[in-house]
């Protein structure tokens, strides 16, 4: 018994540690994106006035093909 409590607390350090590691790996991911993502959107913006909604979403995909990470 005195075992498993012990191998659950490990266990639950160890989730613990991880979630913090992912956390932290998350808000530095934004933090670096942040301002090129709001500079990318303010350059679009300056540069044209979008006409309809399947314009946007065009212009939204190029910006989001510029990023360093793909997924977003």
């Amino acid at each position: 018994m005195e075992e498993r409590a012990v191998e659950k607390k490990r266990y639950d350090k160890k989730i613990a540690l991880v979630s913090l590691l992912l956390i932290g790996v998350v808000g530095v991911t934004v933090a670096y994106l942040k301002p090129r993502i709001s500079e990318m959107v303010r350059e679009l913006l300056d540069k044209t006035v979008i006409k309809s909604t399947s314009e946007l979403k065009d212009r939204i995909r190029g910006i989001a093909n510029k990023l360093p990470f793909k997924g977003f």
